[in-house]
């Protein structure tokens, strides 16, 4: 199963427990291995993750991390927040931590999806 169909997944509401198998989220993290950038999108729109949803998400950053590989992140959270959420682990925040060197930019303002066409 790769990142993609995760999210697809989470953002429909979909029993993301359900769907995905253990061995799904033991072998999800294998295929970001062979590229040179992981764009992760979103991350923390459900407001509760599942065990099995953390374990994915560390199986997706952890062979980032080991390989020094470049990962794009964006959420609407603090990796703190996604922390307090429950949308990550302990050892996953703490390899996002170190791989941003705790260095996060934020961007501020409106949703300009909600802006009205004049």
């Amino acid at each position: 199963m790769d990142v993609d169909r995760l999210t697809r997944l989470q953002a429909g509401g979909q029993d993301v427990d359900r769907i995905l198998s253990a061995d799904e989220s033991r072998h999800m993290g294998r295929e970001p291995q062979r590229h040179w950038l992981t764009v992760i999108d979103d991350l923390g729109q459900k407001e509760r993750a599942s065990d099995t949803l953390r374990d994915a998400w560390y199986n997706v950053i952890n062979p980032r991390w080991l390989k020094r590989g470049w990962l794009i992140c964006t959420s609407n959270w603090t990796p703190d927040e996604l922390v307090e959420r429950g949308t990550i682990n302990a050892a996953t925040y703490s390899r996002l931590v170190q791989m941003t060197h705790g260095k996060f930019l934020t961007f501020d303002g409106a949703d300009q999806r909600l802006q009205v066409q004049e």
